[in-house]
């Protein structure tokens, strides 16, 4: 929820719940004063740039996204937020087709000017080839500085790709994923290549040659009957992969409950499985604590990856829980939350109104 008013900043809160049919409830939304910040943006060589994007995103809010400032450039480089409340700010620059700068920080009302001078960039070039030597198009690659926003692009048909307007600096990431094919860096060692450090002005070249990745295909039924379950949320965790937690291969199950996993590193895994109406039993509610140790994951849920790989899993069919909510006067109740607490949250919903 958000309100605005000339003269004042605008304001908003993201914890607003509305209930179906629950009784309107005030929300106090305060205004204050508005002030201005105003600057310049130039590159490198001391052109300005006309243009271009500047955001100010607060520190403190909890939605800086809906509470931003924003202001283009005009054709001398000037520029002027307007709206802003009093507090820190991230200042970011965006260009069309040039990635997202950070711009430093600011702090209203004292700071009334803030001047933007970009500092000289590198760039990335390279080929991505598959095992055999041939060019892999369509390969998603992507870099992030310590201190800058991720980069992102695609390989052409050749393999090649090109990042341009990279910060100087050290790295915090360079990776590459195409389907069929391992990510790179190996999902076993993700800080390969964090901390390196480009040079202003640099052009530096990394070509990757990607490994084949297994096959993994899932079967995912219900326990019982056997019907396969459309729509299953399904993620691979590697034991031990980004340091216990990090990013799982990710499907869904199709009409016939097949779960495809088309690039897989061999290893072993636990199989999560969310799915509407279906629960898996065994699972305990801490289970990111099993990643630390193969050993350690139930048999169950266990998925050891040698080669192209397939297996099936059962869910049991969940219980349905249903009641009414009673007000002190004994009539229903609209709009009450109705959270169940136990070895797995479930998500809460709200009282009709009937109760």
């Amino acid at each position: 929820m958000r309100a605005s008013a000339a003269g004042h900043a605008p304001a908003s809160r993201s914890d607003v719940q509305l209930a179906p049919d629950a009784a309107p409830a005030p929300v106090r939304l305060l205004l204050s004063p508005a002030h201005a910040v105003s600057g310049t943006v130039y590159e490198a060589s001391g052109d300005t740039v006309a243009g271009a994007r500047v955001l100010a995103a607060p520190q403190a809010s909890r939605n800086a996204a809906a509470d931003k400032a924003e202001a283009e450039t005009d054709a001398s480089g000037a520029y002027r937020l307007t709206g802003l409340a009093p507090g820190l700010y991230n200042v970011y620059l965006a260009r069309p087709d040039r990635a997202v700068v950070s711009a430093g920080t600011i702090r209203v009302p004292e700071m009334t000017r803030w001047d933007i001078r970009l500092r000289p960039t590198a760039t990335i070039v390279g080929t991505i080839t598959g095992p055999d030597g041939a060019p892999v198009e369509g390969a998603a690659v992507e870099y992030a500085a310590m201190d800058g926003m991720p980069l992102g692009a695609r390989t052409a048909e050749d393999g090649t790709y090109r990042l341009v307007d990279v910060p100087a600096g050290p790295s915090q990431y360079f990776r590459v994923r195409a389907d069929g094919y391992l990510p790179h860096p190996d999902p076993t060692s993700p800080q390969q290549g964090s901390g390196e450090s480009l040079r202003e002005g640099a052009e530096v070249r990394r070509d990757v040659q990607l490994r084949a990745a297994e096959r993994v295909t899932l079967t995912i039924r219900t326990r019982g009957d056997g019907a396969p379950v459309e729509g299953a949320a399904v993620t691979l965790h590697m034991a031990q992969m980004w340091g216990g937690g990090g990013q799982p291969w990710a499907a869904r199950s199709d009409e016939t409950g097949t779960a495809r996993f088309p690039g897989v590193v061999g290893g072993t895994y636990l199989v999560r499985i969310d799915a509407p109406g279906h629960v898996q039993e065994g699972l305990p509610p801490d289970w990111g604590n099993l990643l630390q140790s193969p050993q350690a994951i139930p048999a169950a849920w266990r998925l050891d990856v040698a080669g192209d790989t397939r297996a099936a899993f059962e869910l049991g069919r969940g219980a349905r829980v249903t009641g009414v909510v009673l007000g002190r006067d004994g009539r229903p109740f609209a709009g009450a939350l109705v959270t169940v607490t136990g070895q797995r949250a479930l998500a809460p919903v709200y009282s009709g109104e009937d109760g």
